[in-house]
């Protein structure tokens, strides 16, 4: 119960933006799966990507529909519940695994690492494949074997390893040893090798990546060990309390700063943004929008839930191999003012009656696509492309706040113009 809640709260704590690939991979194919619209990536378009996850939510966004509750705040909010929901349980089958392989008086600190930790609460809501794979793992090293591996010739916990391999292969990292040292171990081998066999066979096919990489989670956290090494060297009698009390300063403290920090301020701008844009459109006929942002850098139609034109500066990999190629986002960085006036023209006037010189070096007039009635940037660029947007008579309409930090092209406001 205390992980649920912990879990839950997370919801409310964390309103700021962490990866692309929290909106992009999951929750923007599931719209897409679900009421026909909705952005789907290179990797998608290539079939490179298992459609199990996002399915998911594109399941509940369904439900949601028919029962005629597709409202935006449910289609954003539900599937960070979900997920919150998911991580207690992950919490609770790790609780419980420290319980069984050490004692209680271990599986009491393993609480008050987990509900401490403010990177696990930062993640615990966002719908991450590496979240579900986190869970997944959790549960599925829960029911491994770890004291029965000889008598043992369950391999139930191999269902769970093949969902999160369906997820992610990389789940198969960290499985690879213990599934060789269990059939290694046992004494039932040709049963537990055909359970084994049934199982994989039935699981994910391919391991298109292995690339072992480990977050860097557990930060803070490393204060309570240190302190523990240290205090080993003092004397037995040392008052157990004020040791407690003191490790929990350390682990609460400085966890609870990053955790207000990073999930209330930091990078909160493209959720906010989106928030705006669908209250500012909502009211427009026609809206049409167009990010010049770094590409992904907010979430698209599964927060704004309407089926009207937008367009980013894409940023896909060089799939068919063009010698010198250079994605829209680095070319649209290069020269913005220039990228928008080949886009979009100079001015409307200009372009109906072709009196200046300047348009030659641009694309004739049927290429010309028509103007967006939104455009969102961070103000870094405001300077860069000002006059495009005096000319075509953009207005400032929203600044909101982003970051306190400069970080390349993202800046501190996020700013939305409107005509």
């Amino acid at each position: 119960m205390v992980f649920l809640l912990v879990r839950l709260l997370s919801v409310l704590f964390i309103q700021t933006w962490f990866v692309a690939d929290e909106y992009w991979q999951a929750t923007e194919i599931a719209h897409h799966m679900a009421f026909g619209y909705g952005y789907q990536t290179w990797e998608w378009q290539h079939g490179i990507r298992s459609a199990v996850y996002p399915a998911i939510f594109g399941f509940m966004y369904k439900v949601l529909h028919f029962v005629k509750l597709d409202y935006p705040l449910l289609l954003v909010e539900l599937p960070r519940v979900i997920h919150a929901v998911a991580f207690s349980i992950g919490d609770y089958h790790t609780w419980k695994l420290s319980k069984e392989l050490y004692s209680r008086d271990s599986a009491s600190w393993t609480i008050i690492c987990l509900i401490s930790s403010w990177f696990l609460e930062y993640c615990a809501p966002r719908t991450l494949t590496s979240s579900a794979e986190t869970v997944l793992t959790s549960v599925a090293l829960c029911y491994y074997p770890w004291k029965k591996k000889q008598e043992s010739y369950n391999a139930g916990y191999l269902w769970l390893v093949g969902a999160a391999c369906v997820i992610r292969p990389t789940a198969a990292i960290l499985f690879v040893p213990l599934c060789l040292e269990h059939i290694w171990k046992s004494r039932c081998k040709q049963k537990l090798g055909l359970r084994y066999f049934i199982i994989i066979c039935l699981s994910h096919k391919e391991f298109r990546f292995l690339l072992p990489i480990l977050p860097l989670c557990l930060c803070i956290a490393s204060d309570y060990i240190a302190y523990e090494l240290s205090s080993q060297s003092k004397k037995a009698e040392k008052n157990v309390v004020w040791r407690a009390m003191i490790i929990l300063i350390f682990l609460i403290l400085p966890n609870g700063l990053a955790l207000v920090y990073l999930g209330l301020v930091h990078q909160r701008g493209p959720l906010d943004a989106i928030s705006v844009l669908r209250k500012e459109i909502a009211s427009h006929k026609n809206p049409s929008v167009l990010f010049l942002m770094p590409c992904h850098s907010t979430p698209y139609y599964s927060h704004l839930h309407r089926d009207v034109p937008l367009r980013f500066l894409t940023c896909e990999p060089n799939l068919k191999y063009e010698v010198n190629y250079t994605d829209e986002a680095d070319v649209f960085e290069k020269n913005p003012l220039d990228w928008l006036y080949q886009e979009y023209g100079i001015t409307e006037h200009k372009l109906l009656n072709r009196r200046d010189e300047s348009l030659s070096k641009h694309r004739s007039l049927g290429d010309i696509k028509p103007l967006p009635t939104h455009i969102l940037l961070f103000d870094v660029l405001l300077e860069k492309i000002d006059k495009f947007l005096e000319e075509h008579k953009f207005h400032l309409c929203h600044r909101i706040y982003n970051s306190l930090v400069v970080d390349g092209r993202r800046s501190k406001y996020i700013l939305i113009f409107c005509r």
